[in-house]
């Protein structure tokens, strides 16, 4: 069963509502952002921005229909003994791999809108275990702004956006994430943030 840490401020509920003091104040709300089917469409995964919870839904192809969370877990990881003084999170991304593990990306945020260094994760999950529930099982700290990642034609790399470049990372059959080789562009946008990377095929 999956247990909500006790820190508002910095850790999200596993209910998709309005959490954290400056979440609510500005009144954003869960903002879900973001959905990914599983292979069999059965599951949907939706990733909540504000409040940084990926949740995960039966879904019924003949009628449409998306039942309520079955499981819920926060989309980074967090110590309640080191909380991230200054920083809020946001999550970002979410997406499939071929070996059935789900992936989510989270951004740290300071004033004023401001990345804050090692705030940023990609966190892996499994469904389906004994109980059927969301299962955290790799954390990986990113570059500021892991706003969108995709995955190679063969889905043996992980393409994380940042700040100025990417991050290349290679995954195993099973969906392990391996380390990083990074990648900054030059020029006037060397210190931008990347929307989105999206890879095509050379002709």
């Amino acid at each position: 069963m999956n247990t909500p840490l006790k820190d508002p401020k910095h850790q999200p509920d596993f209910k998709p509502t309005p959490v954290g003091d400056f979440n609510v104040a500005g009144h954003m709300g869960p903002r879900p952002r973001h959905a990914a089917f599983s292979a069999d469409g059965a599951k949907l995964f939706v990733l909540y921005e504000m409040a940084s919870v990926l949740t995960m839904h039966c879904f019924d192809a003949a009628t449409g229909d998306v039942g309520p969370a079955l499981s819920a877990l926060p989309s980074f990881p967090y110590d309640p003994q080191r909380p991230p003084a200054g920083a809020f999170h946001a999550a970002a991304e979410v997406a499939v791999h071929r070996s059935g593990r789900i992936f989510a990306s989270t951004r740290g945020i300071g004033p004023p809108f401001k990345w804050v260094e090692g705030q940023s994760f990609v966190r892996a999950f499994t469904s389906g275990g004994t109980d059927g529930a969301l299962t955290a099982i790799q954390d990986v700290a990113v570059l500021p702004n892991p706003r969108h990642f995709t995955f190679d034609k063969e889905q043996r790399w992980l393409i994380i956006t940042a700040n100025g470049g990417f991050t290349s990372h290679r995954m195993t059959d099973d969906g392990e994430i391996g380390t990083a080789t990074e990648s900054k562009l030059g020029g006037a946008i060397a210190t931008m943030g990347i929307d989105c990377v999206v890879l095509v095929e050379k002709v």
